[in-house]
């Protein structure tokens, strides 16, 4: 039994029996004796809570949170060392017992299945690891790398060139920002802040210790070599960049639009029916368009979107059935809206009411 972690009234558990080279999680709520445990009796209480409970009794009685840990009962627990090489990454494996170290040596599952790995507090991260490790000779790298990271996200003890260190599977992306570049506007592609160092070929290091792995390559290059990019897009590209290459990037990256000059990307917009109707004499000319925002922000012009007074462009992503159908009512066939004059000022303002409803 060893006690791993204490949250609020919450105590998280392992279970060790003999022949099982994993342990079993059992997680205890003494304040609403509530409990759980990831094996699969169908008893009420399984004997692995009986057991977490009688050693949480008995951790309380001598003024402990939690059971003692793996080194306290004298079991070896596992330590990668991370090390940089022109192939990649080399992995070494050593078990810590009572602040002494070994090598290990060979295959933990070999020691597994020999009998022979009684001594180590094995987890089930382990014994992937040892898969990945054990498959090939020499430096970690490519796909295999990347595998590892996510495998080793689970590990409890990594150092890198010696320093303690995590290891994370989500990606570090490169992040665009758009600013403005008199005349039209620049777009950067820049390495994620949160990036310390470029460890090894798609491999880096944030500032908080994560070794994680670069993603969108073909934008970044494997050792983050492509960034930063910059564009300078001229008012006559506003088309092309609203309505292809920004959408197209947002699926991929994080897209930070400081430009005055162009829209903020985000969710999609319902757009709706705005009327500018004016008095002349005795009639109202009513003139129906399509806006997005309120205040509007943008008009349909057949099938172009001027946007605050920028080059005319597509509207991003617009899929006519998307539309309400008094939109295309109001502007059949895509033809740019035109005041329309009527008689009788209320009826028409009644009249072009309807058109919304």
């Amino acid at each position: 039994m060893v006690g791993r972690h204490k949250a609020g009234d919450e105590l998280e558990l392992e279970v060790r029996v003999p022949g099982r080279p994993t342990p079993f999680e059992v997680i205890l709520n003494p304040a609403h004796a509530e409990w759980e445990c990831t094996c699969t009796s169908r008893e009420p209480v399984c004997s692995h809570v009986v057991a977490g409970v009688l050693s949480a009794v008995a951790a309380a009685r001598t003024g402990a949170e939690l059971p003692e840990g793996d080194r306290a009962r004298g079991l070896a627990t596992i330590r990668y060392l991370l090390t940089p090489s022109p192939g990649g990454v080399v992995v070494d494996r050593v078990l810590v017992r009572n602040e002494r170290s070994e090598p290990l040596v060979g295959s933990l599952l070999s020691l597994v299945g020999t009998g022979q790995a009684g001594g180590i507090a094995t987890i089930e991260a382990d014994l992937l690891a040892d898969q990945l490790l054990t498959a090939r000779v020499g430096p970690v790298n490519g796909e295999r790398l990347d595998r590892l990271l996510a495998v080793l996200a689970d590990a409890r003890d990594i150092r890198w060139k010696g320093e303690p260190a995590t290891t994370s599977h989500e990606p570090v992306m490169p992040r665009a920002v758009v600013d403005d570049a008199p005349p039209g506007v620049r777009v950067r592609l820049e390495a994620d802040p949160s990036v310390r160092e470029v460890i090894a070929v798609g491999v880096v290091r944030t500032h908080d210790g994560v070794l994680r792995p670069i993603g969108a390559v073909d934008l970044s290059g494997p050792r983050l070599d492509k960034l930063p990019q910059v564009f300078d897009i001229p008012p006559s590209a506003f088309p092309d960049l609203l309505g292809k290459t920004l959408p197209a990037l947002a699926q991929r990256i994080q897209i930070d639009i400081r430009a005055t000059r162009l829209p903020k990307l985000g969710n999609r917009e319902t757009p709706r029916m705005a009327f500018d109707v004016e008095q002349d004499g005795d009639r109202l000319r009513v003139m129906p368009t399509l806006v997005y925002g309120d205040p509007p922000r943008a008009r349909i012009d057949g099938n172009v979107l001027p946007h605050r007074g920028a080059a005319a462009a597509p509207r991003p992503g617009r899929r006519a059935q998307a539309d309400p159908p008094a939109a295309r009512r109001a502007q059949p066939r895509g033809r740019p809206a035109r005041r329309a004059p009527g008689q009788g000022s209320v009826r028409d303002a009644e009249r072009a009411g309807g058109l919304a409803a």
